[in-house]
């Protein structure tokens, strides 16, 4: 039995968590509202950033670096899958350890986090830095063959500093929503879209580097989220107590988060991994259209997250509490939002798609109606896929999901290749649209109706592979 006040730790269940004068519904709804409310703020600009960012490389970088800028982050965004599946499953078992007063299993699932990934970020950096000694950058990205090697070679070894500190400021997010305070990521955010705003503003007439574009784009957020990381420590001192059974946590967390490293894995192969594919099939001005398209795609599915994030953070408090009623009538609430604005999407993009993004971009790169109905259509289903990789998560019903995932991503990234060979950036994105079709129409709905038709008898199994 522990003692909560031992060594002069606050209670875990102090007023700043649960309060004995509310219910548990009134809190988590608070809450809700707290990380729902800020989460607009900053997607909102976030989306502001995304407009004045992008248009603004296109012009000042030009299209052969700009398409190196696209594929450097293709090439090295299978970094994400590093942190083993740990920053969407970790909010369900934070707010476990939360619920249940339990002091050593919040330092546990705080610190060995980050333990590990400041292991792996500090191991990336240099086995990066000898990759791009073995083999040239320009090879590596395949794409602008008249750039001047250096170039390449520098904007690749800032993109390799930048992933590594990414690395460890990612967990930042899953801590915050595991004692429902996702509000602080969105904050923190917003500031640093701001910030990155501003300096973008004040830097246009004197901007040419694809380095220089990544360090701004980029590190106002990481460095921001680091120092949140303290703050989190200086709110509850608790935490930095010496941490013990760093095995039993890994092994807790180790059958969650191997089914979320297959959603992740999932994601790359039909998100991250398909740039630069077309880099290497293709032109630099196909690479510029895919690349655009696919972040926008992107950002428009972050942009999603300001329901994904605050409802796992959510769904995991209920989970921990055997709250399945609710888990019930908000998945559906939240499922009958993602699929109206992915049908809106696809309206939308397919009717003035190029012309909108002719405006915003100031130059043609090639993005058609087709591409655009196609686009549309992946966002949809991306949307659809990666609500349901949240609520299962949240409410502990992970276990068989990544191999449902991964074989969804495996058969887009291979469909799409196939059709990328004969049909270029339209192929790509038709097939992954199709490949994910396939699998995510159906997969996230059946679990979910299973676990209600068993009276959620899921929540309660141990989650395995």
């Amino acid at each position: 039995m522990r003692i909560p006040w031992k060594n002069h730790e606050p209670p875990a269940l102090s007023g700043h968590e649960h309060s004995n004068n509310r219910s548990d519904h009134e809190l988590r709804r608070r809450r809700l509202t707290y990380a729902i409310g800020s989460a607009t703020a900053s997607k909102i600009s976030a989306v502001l950033l995304q407009l004045i960012a992008f248009p603004f490389a296109l012009r000042t970088l030009g299209v052969d670096k700009y398409a190196v800028f696209i594929a450097l982050q293709a090439l090295l965004s299978w970094t994400s899958l590093l942190s083993l599946g740990l920053i969407p499953s970790l909010p369900k078992f934070i707010a476990g350890a939360r619920a249940a007063n339990d002091l050593q299993d919040q330092r546990n699932l705080v610190v060995w986090p980050l333990l590990w990934l400041s292991g792996v970020a500090v191991v990336l950096a240099a086995a990066l830095a000898l990759l791009g000694l073995a083999v040239p950058p320009y090879r590596l990205v395949s794409t602008a063959p008249d750039l001047p090697h250096s170039i390449v070679r520098t904007a690749y070894l800032t993109a390799v500093f930048i992933s590594c500190v990414q690395q460890l400021t990612s967990v930042e997010a899953a801590l915050r929503s595991g004692y429902q305070e996702f509000h602080y990521t969105s904050l923190i955010s917003l500031c640093a879209n701001l910030i990155v705003t501003g300096l973008l503003l004040l830097a246009f007439r004197h901007f040419g580097s694809i380095s220089a574009f990544m360090l701004i784009l980029y590190l106002p957020q990481a460095v921001l989220l680091l120092v949140d990381i303290g703050v989190l420590f200086a709110q509850r001192p608790y935490l930095l107590g010496r941490p013990t059974a760093l095995r039993a946590t890994f092994n807790t967390l180790s059958s969650q988060s191997a089914n979320a490293l297959f959603v992740q894995i999932s994601v790359f192969l039909t998100v991250y991994l398909p740039p630069l594919i077309v880099a290497h099939l293709t032109n630099p001005t196909a690479t510029a259209a895919f690349g655009t398209l696919i972040q926008m795609m992107m950002m428009g599915v972050a942009s999603m997250n300001l329901i994904y994030q605050p409802l796992l953070a959510a769904i995991s408090d209920a989970h921990s509490l055997k709250d399945w009623p609710w888990i019930e009538r908000n998945y559906h609430r939240g499922l009958k939002l993602v699929v109206s604005v992915g049908l809106l999407a696809i309206v939308v993009l397919t009717a003035i798609g190029p012309w909108l993004l002719l405006t915003w971009l100031g130059r043609d790169i090639g993005i058609t109606h087709e591409l655009c109905f196609a686009t549309g259509c992946l966002f949809a289903l991306m949307s659809f896929s990666i609500y349901h990789f949240y609520v299962l998560s949240g409410a502990g019903l992970l276990r068989g999901a990544g191999w449902a995932y991964v074989g969804q991503g495996a058969i887009a990234l291979a469909l799409a290749t196939l059709l990328c060979t004969h049909f270029g950036a339209l192929g790509m994105m038709a097939g992954l649209a199709i490949g994910l079709l396939a699998v995510s129409s159906w997969y996230g709905p059946l679990r979910m109706t299973n676990a209600h038709l068993g009276g959620a008898s899921e929540i309660h199994k141990r989650e395995a592979i």
